[in-house]
This record gives C-alpha cells, structure tokens and sequence, in this order.
C-alpha cells in the first residue's frame, strides 16, 4: 500500500502544491446506449431506466451536464471525482459491460483535457441484465478501467489519493466485510496522520437515506470519520442532499450528488423536499421502517445531533469544491448559467 500511495504522490505532488484548489465532483451520470446491450429489458423498472437512460445520452442531456461542469474545469482543478453508477450496466455479458465502462470513462474524460476521473463503484456498474448486484463483476468490468486510469492496481476498487495535504479515500466496498471496510479506512488515515482535510468517497451514502446496499463498516466508519471531521463525498439516491452530524465538538457532513442527464435543467423548483430523518421515515412504507436493517440505521444515527439533513427536489447537476485552509464549501451547480443554486459549508467557518 505504501508503494501505491508513493506513486499517486509522484503524480500529483507536480501538478498542483498551492494550499487551495477546487475539485469537480460528479454524482450518477448512468452511461448507456442501445449497442451494449443484445436483449431487450424485460422488468418494468429495467424498461423504464433504460428509456430514460438512451435518452439522455443520446439527446445531448448528459453532455449538457458534463459541459457545464467543464467550465469549472480550470488549472487549479486537479482531478475530477465521480461517485459512482459511472455507467448504468444491465448488460447481457462481462464483456459487453466492460466495454460500456471503458467508453463512460473515456466520454467524461474528454470534457475534462483529459485530467484524471476517480470513481468509486456503483451498484449499477455491477450489475448485469438479471438485476442482481454482483461483486465478482468488479474485477471483470470496473476495475480495468479504473485502474488504468491510476496506473496501479488497487484493493478491490479500494483505494486512496493524496493531494497536497488532503486525503482521499475511495471505498466501493461491494467486496468487502465489514472489518475490512474498517481497516482499509483507519489504515489509510493512520498512514496520512498529518492530512488537513479528510473526504470519503463512497457510492452509497454513509449517512441516511438509502438502506438498499448498506456500506459496509459503517457502524464503525460513522464515529471514526467524525473524529477526523471527514467530509462525505456520495451518489445513488437521484437526489442531491446534505446531511451533518455532530457530537463532542466534532463534524462530519455528507454531500450526496446526481448529475442525471434527465434531471438536467428541469421545471421543477430547486426546493427541500425532506428536511428531517422523521419526515423521510414517516415517507416510507411500514414494512421498509420495520426492517431489522432500517432501525439500526436509524438508531445509530440519532446517538448523535443531526444539524442538517435537507433532500431536495429531483434536479441534477454537479458540484465545486472550494478546498481551502481552514475551510471547504460546495457549490452546487442545476444549470450552465455558471452561478452556484446552493453553496454548502462542509468544513470550517465561513469567513
């Protein structure tokens, strides 16, 4: 691991040293087209996500995003992020879905001069035609590309990057255990003692809102990244949100993203459409509040004071971090006019 980590320094050490840079983050962008695919969707909901899927990649939607996105992408931008679901999968081989991958990778890199695209895996990337999240997809499909955009092998798609004095730490975690999820973070922060700013990359978000596909370690990657007053950097919900927990002095918010192409520029009003754990619970179905999974979820996150937990309306776009000293902000971009619709405060004191 500490070869892996020298050589992302030997990268990156050159291209940017300045204390303050920004950063370009993605959240779900479903790359798809019709030629990946050989059979028909057959599930309603697979019928649905591939129509709306096809569609945007193909009337310009997704691109839209993605140039938008690009006129952030200045000389103190020195990587861009993307949180996972890269592609929408659904394929009908490794192979076919490998190739979706590859080309998603390429398509968002050529908006950006080519610059490095850090991703995490999704449970879309995963997934083949039979809606069944596979892990064992990710050594066929995801990690290829990922790695090749590295240049180095990785922990199963695990894996961290230093900037300057900032760790970054991307876990897709579809093939670990819960203690290997610990230990590949704790290990990652124990080796960067000395980082300012501390974000987790990871698909599924750490804090609420989704149960679906529960990130693995989480009960004790919760109180480990609070203590670092870390920053949450996810996707998967189609929802942009924030979300912050405090507890002895300490803070850890959550960002969550979606740069959908068919959420792009819609007439819906930018609005908070949740604003409370409550509120979301009483939203669901009881047989969902009922599961084992949810109240431990639910109960693990009230041991702390929430200060911020705001869902908002179903529009996408993408984000700016502002990565200073003493402070991080987000700038949440819903349209190509170049003015923020939200500015978050992640870390700090706005000044």
């Amino acid at each position: 691991m500490r070869l892996f980590h020298t050589f992302l320094l030997s990268i990156f050490g050159t291209l940017l040293t300045a204390s303050d840079y920004n950063l370009v983050v993605l959240g779900d962008t479903h790359f798809d087209a019709e030629r990946y695919h050989a059979s028909k969707p057959v599930r309603p909901f697979q019928i649905q996500e591939r129509e709306r899927n096809v569609s945007m990649w193909a009337n310009g939607s997704s691109e839209a995003v993605l140039r938008a996105a690009a006129k952030k992408d200045t000389p103190d931008v020195p990587f861009v992020i993307q949180t996972g679901d890269l592609s929408q999968g659904d394929c009908d081989t490794p192979e076919d879905q490998a190739k979706m991958i590859s080309d998603g990778f390429a398509k968002i890199k050529s908006f950006f001069n080519g610059k490095k695209l850090f991703s995490v895996i999704g449970n879309h990337d995963i997934r083949l035609a039979v809606p069944n999240v596979n892990p064992d997809l990710a050594d066929k499909v995801f990690l290829p590309s990922l790695e090749r955009e590295l240049g180095k092998k990785t922990n199963k798609g695990n894996y961290f990057v230093r900037h300057g004095k900032d760790l970054y730490i991307f876990l897709g975690g579809y093939k670990m255990s819960d203690r290997d999820a610990f230990s590949f973070v704790s290990s990652a922060i124990n080796q960067n003692k000395d980082a300012r700013h501390i974000f987790y990359i990871t698909h599924v978000p750490l804090l609420a809102w989704s149960y679906s596909h529960p990130t693995p370690g989480h009960d004790k990657l919760i109180p480990l990244l609070l203590s670092h007053n870390a920053i949450i950097l996810s996707g998967h919900t189609h929802r942009n949100s924030i979300f912050t927990i405090t507890k002895g002095g300490k803070k850890l918010t959550q960002l969550v993203v979606t740069s959908l192409g068919a959420e792009w520029k819609n007439d819906k009003p930018f609005e908070v459409s949740c604003d409370s754990l409550d509120k979301y619970m009483a939203g669901k179905k009881e047989s969902y509040r009922k599961k084992e999974i949810v109240q431990k979820r639910v109960a693990e996150l009230k041991k702390y004071k929430i200060t911020a937990s705001d869902v908002y309306s179903a529009k996408s776009g993408f984000a700016v971090l502002n990565v200073k000293e003493n402070s991080v902000t987000a700038e949440l971009y819903l349209d190509d006019s170049g003015k923020p619709a939200k500015v978050f405060l992640l870390k700090g004191e706005n000044k």
